[in-house]
């Protein structure tokens, strides 16, 4: 089976964990959408159109699943009549069943009414911790879910300071059936080096996107 995992940046490397902590073997497209992220500074017209290009490119691929991890994405890609030759699986759609505050990215949370993150995303996506550190004790809730896939990557940090911290990047994989001998991952080089900074040994084999 043939599944790309999609999302803004670094937030995908959590589900990669998830993939190889429970050994999910297929073949696996890592597609990062560096190039139009961040998305807030971007209107909803452009993030739909944007939607329809990737949704081109994707087809492109030849894949069986997408897996959305970016919740951002995920919200337009859940909004946008497309039409695709794959199956599509949001992460959004995972996260908007709990129970807990759902903390969202500032351009997604003006579209459902989550609690805003600020520029959260682009702070860890470039590794400013005294300024993660700074605008997490700003805020005053406890009870999150990580409603952008770059917070599961300093959910420890949330951790110090806020209890009950909730993320379902396991959710999202859990029904995958394993139909390969091995697990594989393809990216472009640009992710392959973004990626062997969280796993180093982790072999990814290189392919245009």
């Amino acid at each position: 089976m043939r599944i790309c995992l999609l999302d803004s940046g670094i937030g995908v490397v959590p589900f990669i964990k998830e993939i190889i902590k429970n050994d999910k073997r297929n073949d696996y497209i890592i597609f990062m959408d560096s190039s139009f992220f961040p998305y807030g500074d971007k209107s909803p017209n452009e993030m739909k159109e944007h939607i329809l290009d990737l949704t081109s490119s994707l087809e492109r691929l030849n894949i069986d699943i997408l897996l959305v991890c970016c919740n951002t994405l995920s919200y337009y890609f859940l909004n946008i009549n497309l039409s695709a030759s794959f199956i599509i699986r949001t992460i959004l759609e995972i996260n908007m069943k709990s129970e807990y505050h759902l903390l969202t990215t500032s351009l997604l949370s003006k579209e459902i009414g989550s609690i805003n993150g600020e520029n959260l995303a682009y702070l860890i996506e470039n590794n400013k911790i005294k300024e993660i550190i700074s605008l997490i004790k700003r805020r005053g809730e406890n009870n999150l879910v990580m409603g952008c896939t770059h917070y599961s990557l300093i959910k420890k940090i949330f951790e110090v300071y806020f209890s009950n911290i909730e993320s379902n990047e396991y959710e999202l994989i859990k029904n995958l059936p394993s139909t390969t001998l091995a697990i594989n991952f393809y990216a472009n080089i640009d992710t392959i080096k973004k990626i062997n900074v969280f796993f180093p040994n982790l072999v990814i084999k290189e392919m245009d996107h």
